[in-house]
């Protein structure tokens, strides 16, 4: 069960969810440019899903002091991001990295009233991510009442740990950048901070 949310906890999971007329959809699967959107019933605030319906839950991690989130969805799986430029049309892709140009990272708001603002930090042409209720799907738009608002559902008696894929390779080792702050205490990894330094004309690495 997921139950309509009024605040954003990174590290749990979601559903976006689209709304009109009473009919409630839930974002699928990929398209090639969009998602495709799933009914489901809400009732009282709660969305009882099940595997079978086809809906794709997603891990949202982010900074409450920012605003900036990603969502990652670990089933495709990729994060979502909305596609640059003035010629890509209403385009919500999902890709495995996070590119440098901020395509990956959402400013999200949440109302009282559940309503989601989720709107791409890059130079994304149509940044917003909507409900098209005449397509039944989820994309990214010029921001337009046209479209329809999204509406976030938290996993009912989820816990919050923010989390990120990394590679190893087959000789052990792997590189990893993040702006947030990492724990990893709990791991039984060798894990370095990388500096350049200068002097040595090479890297010190600290573990």
């Amino acid at each position: 069960q997921y139950r309509l949310a009024t605040a954003i906890t990174p590290g749990k999971h979601y559903i976006l969810v689209g709304a009109k007329n009473g009919s409630y959809y839930a974002m699928g699967s990929q398209n090639q440019n969009n998602r495709t959107g799933v009914a489901i019933t809400v009732t009282d605030g709660l969305a009882t899903v099940t595997d079978d319906l086809g809906v794709y839950e997603v891990r949202i991690n982010g900074d409450l002091s920012t605003g900036y989130y990603t969502i990652y969805d670990e089933k495709t799986p990729g994060y979502l991001y909305a596609a640059s430029g003035t010629g890509t049309g209403n385009y919500m892709k999902t890709e495995k990295e996070l590119d440098a140009n901020g395509n990956g990272t959402w400013e999200m708001r949440v109302t009282n009233e559940g309503v989601a603002s989720i709107k791409a930090i890059s130079d994304a042409n149509r940044p917003w991510m909507r409900y098209n209720s005449g397509s039944t799907l989820f994309s990214c738009y010029q921001y337009s009442d046209s479209q329809s608002d999204i509406y976030l559902f938290e996993r009912v008696g989820d816990e919050s740990t923010q989390s990120a894929p990394v590679e190893i390779t087959a000789a052990g080792y792997a590189t990893f950048a993040t702006k947030f702050a990492v724990d990893f205490s709990a791991t039984s990894l060798e894990v370095y901070t990388a500096q350049v330094n200068d002097a040595k004309n090479g890297v010190v690495l600290n573990e």
